[in-house]
């Protein structure tokens, strides 16, 4: 049996589709392409740094990501320390956000880490093209510094 679309889904549908109008630069899904780590002392840019995916709807995101070097692989039958040293610098975080001109302001529904349970991080953000950058002290970021991810739009497979 064949439905038809209520008028106010056809009127929405038929604005869209005249206005052109282009979706919000943010949504989408967003690959680690650099990451630069500041303290009060130094900076250090990892220019090839480990997998990172940030993701973002309309008011959600999630992201996951490997802090530091490359984990290695488990051997046949992992001990504790082998698993602790792969999870230690796996972070995943995921809610809403809230955002501004030039912040981001996350609210955690889930996190690997309890202590950011029902909290989140603030970014300063810049977006152009197909580049983000997320900038934020607190979280994982050196307790006298910060962290920038670059991150690159991932496109979809062709």
């Amino acid at each position: 049996m064949r439905r038809a679309l209520p008028l106010s889904a056809v009127v929405v549908f038929a604005a869209c589709a005249q206005t052109g109008s282009p979706p919000d630069a943010l949504l989408g899904a967003w690959q680690i392409g650099e990451t630069t780590v500041t303290t009060r002392d130094s900076t250090w840019v990892d220019s090839d740094p480990e997998p990172g995916v940030y993701l973002f709807t309309e008011r959600h995101f999630s992201n996951m990501l490997i802090q530091g070097g490359p984990r290695e692989p488990f051997p046949p039958n992992p001990n504790a320390e082998q698993r602790l040293a792969a999870y230690d610098p796996f972070i995943t975080d995921a809610g809403s956000y809230v955002r501004t001109d030039s912040t981001l302001v996350t609210s955690n529904r889930i996190a690997k880490v309890p202590n950011v349970m029902n909290s989140g991080v603030t970014y300063r953000y810049a977006l152009s093209g197909d580049t983000l950058l997320l900038t934020f002290s607190g979280g994982w970021a050196p307790s006298d510094g910060e962290i920038t991810y670059r991150l690159m739009r991932l496109k979809e497979p062709s």
